[in-house]
């Protein structure tokens, strides 16, 4: 049934608990290194660019939780990306905030929303060609 499919039970519905507070822990602390890091910014657009930039990722991955629902095993992955993914990011900022390095200050906030990115896709179209050949071709992925 739709219900069933769109809400997950049990185990499921612990990892997706789980995964949805790491995800706004981990976007609220993205957020609060980038913050930190660009405090002596005097620059108005550029705080409101970089939040945006930093903050894709974790849209990327709500998203990605919200068109998943009737693919288990992709949608698994998603929830594993987002218990993993926002710890190495939030670690990654936190270094670049706390120990700032005099050239290239920003490049961590650069590079890891697009690397995410890139990670992201990558476990989705593994996770979706391993539930395809899972279950035989049959061109429903998780069915």
């Amino acid at each position: 049934s739709v219900d069933r499919i769109s809400a997950p039970s049990g185990s499921d519905g612990i990892l997706r608990r789980a995964a949805l507070i790491v995800l706004a822990v981990g976007a609220a602390g993205s957020l609060g290194f980038m913050f930190y890091a660009g405090r002596n910014n005097q620059h108005l657009i550029l705080p409101i660019l970089f939040t945006i930039w930093v903050l894709s990722p974790y849209a990327l991955l709500v998203a990605a939780d919200k068109f998943s629902k009737r693919w288990p095993v992709v949608r698994t992955s998603i929830y594993y990306l987002m218990l993993i993914l926002p710890v190495c990011s939030v670690v990654i900022y936190a270094d670049a905030a706390l120990r700032p390095r005099k050239n290239q200050a920003a490049f961590p906030f650069v590079a890891v929303p697009p690397a995410s990115w890139l990670v992201i896709a990558a476990v989705i179209g593994i996770a979706m060609f391993a539930s395809r050949k899972h279950n035989g071709e049959s061109g429903q992925p998780g069915c």
